[in-house]
This record gives C-alpha cells, structure tokens and sequence, in this order.
C-alpha cells in the first residue's frame, strides 16, 4: 500500500540517518523488525549485509546488528527473506549457520503458526 511504503521510506531514513547509532538497542531492534516486515523483499539485502558482516575485532556493536538483523529478517513475510535464512543455514561460520536456523524456526512458527517439527510428521 502505499502508507506502507512512505512508512518504509521514512524508516529506511532512520537506519541511514547518523543518530540511529545513538539510538537505545531496544530502538534500534525496533527500527529494523518495522524495516523488514514494512520492507518485504527490499528490506533483506540491507538485513543481509549486516548478517554477514565480518567481526573480526569482536566488537559488541557488530554483534548487536547480527542478532537485530536476524531478528528482525525472522518477522520478514516475503519469499526472498525465507530464502535467505534458509541460504544462510548453510553457512560455514558457525554464529551464522546457528543464528540462521534459529531465525528460520521463529519465522517459520509466525508465518505458519506451528513449531518445524509439527508439520513435517
């Protein structure tokens, strides 16, 4: 709709603004779930990039943006975001490959509404 999209649009110019940095970690996760289910598909590269994202000084900030970008892809609806958890499953850095089936299950609970192991018996 389009609301939907001024909200994304504007919200798109939060993440990218400086001051979301500052922002409490509770906003900033908030931020990003309204980003991904407002966003659907174009909200899951952004999501992605911050995933991937190489920590190799272990800094708690890079930590923080995985874990929301996870979270928050975890609330996205659109085929593309499913794809992408299901990719990432896959991956060869642990953190990543466990976040990912995580994010896969709680997804997979809200769009489906029952626990993985319930619908595959």
């Amino acid at each position: 709709t389009r609301r939907g999209q001024v909200a994304f649009s504007t919200i798109t110019d939060m993440i990218n603004d400086e001051s979301f940095a500052v922002l409490d970690r509770d906003d900033q996760q908030a931020v990003l779930n309204a980003f991904s289910i407002l966003g659907g598909d174009q909200a899951v590269e952004y999501l992605t990039a911050l995933i991937v994202k190489r920590n190799i000084f272990r800094r708690t900030d890079h930590a923080f943006y995985r874990q929301a970008a996870f979270k928050a892809l975890s609330l996205n609806r659109s085929e593309r975001g499913e794809k992408t958890l299901l990719k990432l499953t896959s991956s060869w850095r642990t953190d990543i490959r466990t976040q990912a089936v995580a994010a896969l299950q709680e997804r997979r609970q809200a769009v489906y509404g029952e626990p993985d192991d319930k619908r595959s018996k």
